[in-house]
């Protein structure tokens, strides 16, 4: 649902108990997939949502236009181990996005993003799971 400048993403996914999703082409079909994690073993269901903000949206009172920033929020619970039908501890994923991308004037074909991630699972050695990414690219189109 979008609505001024705003971005709302509700989904959920579920992978039946006997095996989890195997991706042979690097391509994961569900919903729910995150920076670190992607919710598909056995057995396990996930629920996630986004909220994002188009800062460059016709609407919006500051008018940088290029620039936008979200937030996504993953719990995934129930998943197995189908060989020993052992539970695995629930799961939950945080991710914040900054990303600032003109579409025009000079600098059109730059992006510079910063992604923020963190992982939370019940019974792991680390309690938190923290990653920070910083991407820069520029897209040159030959005519």
């Amino acid at each position: 649902m979008t609505y001024m400048g705003w971005l709302l993403f509700v989904a959920g996914s579920a992978t039946g108990e006997q095996s989890k999703i195997f991706n042979t082409f690097a391509f994961k079909p569900t919903y729910t997939i995150m920076l670190q994690q992607s919710f598909e073993n056995a057995g396990e269901k996930a629920l996630g949502a986004n909220v994002a903000y188009d800062f460059g949206d016709a609407s919006s009172p500051m008018r940088l236009a290029g620039l936008s920033a979200g937030a996504w929020y993953s719990h995934g619970w129930s998943a197995l181990n189908p060989s020993t039908g052992l539970r695995i501890p629930g799961r939950d994923e945080l991710d914040i996005r900054i990303q600032y991308r003109p579409s025009e004037g000079p600098l059109k074909g730059l992006r510079v993003k910063m992604q923020y991630s963190n992982v939370w699972q019940q019974g792991n050695v680390r309690d938190r799971q923290p990653e920070l990414q910083f991407i820069t690219d520029y897209t040159i189109l030959f005519r």
